[in-house]
Protein backbone atom coordinates (compact mmCIF):
# COMPACT_ATOMS: atom_id res chain seq x y z
CA UNK A 1 0.00 0.00 0.00
CA UNK A 2 1.58 3.20 -0.93
CA UNK A 3 1.98 5.49 2.00
CA UNK A 4 -0.95 8.18 2.36
CA UNK A 5 -0.55 11.91 3.28
CA UNK A 6 -0.89 13.47 6.35
CA UNK A 7 -4.58 14.74 5.63
CA UNK A 8 -5.44 11.09 4.24
CA UNK A 9 -4.37 9.96 7.54
CA UNK A 10 -5.94 12.46 9.49
CA UNK A 11 -9.64 11.57 7.53
CA UNK A 12 -9.27 7.86 8.53
CA UNK A 13 -8.28 8.96 11.72
CA UNK A 14 -11.42 10.71 11.93
CA UNK A 15 -13.15 7.90 10.16
CA UNK A 16 -12.30 5.21 13.08
CA UNK A 17 -13.22 7.70 16.23
CA UNK A 18 -16.20 9.02 14.82
CA UNK A 19 -18.14 6.00 12.83
CA UNK A 20 -16.88 2.76 14.38
CA UNK A 21 -19.51 1.04 12.51
CA UNK A 22 -17.88 2.10 9.06
CA UNK A 23 -14.77 0.17 9.88
CA UNK A 24 -16.84 -3.07 11.70
CA UNK A 25 -18.43 -3.11 8.25
CA UNK A 26 -15.41 -2.76 6.13
CA UNK A 27 -13.84 -5.75 9.00
CA UNK A 28 -17.15 -7.68 7.99
CA UNK A 29 -17.20 -7.53 4.23
CA UNK A 30 -13.29 -8.48 4.47
CA UNK A 31 -14.20 -11.96 6.43
CA UNK A 32 -17.01 -12.54 4.17
CA UNK A 33 -14.69 -12.14 0.99
CA UNK A 34 -12.95 -14.03 2.49
CA UNK A 35 -14.88 -16.89 3.52
CA UNK A 36 -15.88 -16.84 -0.26
CA UNK A 37 -12.63 -17.40 -1.58
CA UNK A 38 -11.92 -20.87 -0.46
CA UNK A 39 -15.67 -21.91 -2.60
CA UNK A 40 -14.57 -19.48 -5.71
CA UNK A 41 -12.33 -21.04 -8.08
CA UNK A 42 -13.60 -18.84 -10.97
CA UNK A 43 -11.13 -15.07 -10.79
CA UNK A 44 -9.34 -16.40 -7.81
CA UNK A 45 -6.73 -13.69 -8.72
CA UNK A 46 -9.28 -11.39 -8.26
CA UNK A 47 -11.19 -12.51 -5.20
CA UNK A 48 -7.61 -12.42 -3.89
CA UNK A 49 -6.61 -8.72 -4.64
CA UNK A 50 -9.79 -7.89 -3.38
CA UNK A 51 -9.58 -9.37 -0.06
CA UNK A 52 -5.69 -7.82 -0.14
CA UNK A 53 -6.95 -4.50 -0.12
CA UNK A 54 -10.06 -4.66 1.80
CA UNK A 55 -7.64 -5.79 4.29
CA UNK A 56 -5.23 -3.25 3.72
CA UNK A 57 -7.99 -0.25 3.79
CA UNK A 58 -9.39 -1.83 7.10
CA UNK A 59 -5.89 -2.08 8.76
CA UNK A 60 -4.86 1.37 7.54
CA UNK A 61 -8.18 2.82 8.92
CA UNK A 62 -7.98 0.70 12.22
CA UNK A 63 -4.82 2.13 12.70
CA UNK A 64 -5.23 5.59 11.53
CA UNK A 65 -5.61 6.85 15.23
CA UNK A 66 -2.27 5.96 16.43
CA UNK A 67 -0.35 7.31 13.20
CA UNK A 68 -2.14 10.41 13.31
CA UNK A 69 0.06 13.04 15.29
CA UNK A 70 -0.08 16.66 15.45
CA UNK A 71 1.55 18.22 12.29
CA UNK A 72 5.52 19.80 13.53
CA UNK A 73 5.12 23.02 13.71
CA UNK A 74 8.37 23.57 10.81
CA UNK A 75 8.31 27.37 11.40
CA UNK A 76 11.84 28.73 12.36
CA UNK A 77 12.23 30.78 15.49
CA UNK A 78 12.17 34.85 15.49
CA UNK A 79 16.06 36.13 14.20
CA UNK A 80 16.07 37.77 17.65
CA UNK A 81 15.13 34.26 19.55
CA UNK A 82 17.64 32.89 21.96
CA UNK A 83 18.15 29.92 22.74
CA UNK A 84 18.40 29.57 26.45
CA UNK A 85 18.39 25.74 27.08
CA UNK A 86 22.25 25.41 27.12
Amino acid sequence: MRRPEYDTVQDAARIAKINRHFVDWLYSWYTAELSELVYNADNAAQKQGRCQALKELHEFISKAPDMYVAKPDNRKPHPTHTDRSV
